[in-house]
């Protein structure tokens, strides 16, 4: 089973999820922003789209 994964950035919270092949949420949870991964931070402040759709 493929997975797709994704993370929303914003100032004060986080979104990642996990979606699979038939586009079914298998994973959604908000994040504080002091959970964000280091290498994460300094990207949060422009717009990034890796999505192959």
């Amino acid at each position: 089973m493929k997975l797709h994964g994704g993370i929303d950035l914003h100032s004060n919270n986080n979104v990642v999820a996990l979606l699979d092949e038939e586009d079914r949420v298998l994973y959604r949870k908000r994040w504080p922003v002091r959970s964000t991964p280091g290498f994460l931070r300094p990207r949060m402040s422009r717009r990034i789209n890796h999505s192959p759709r």
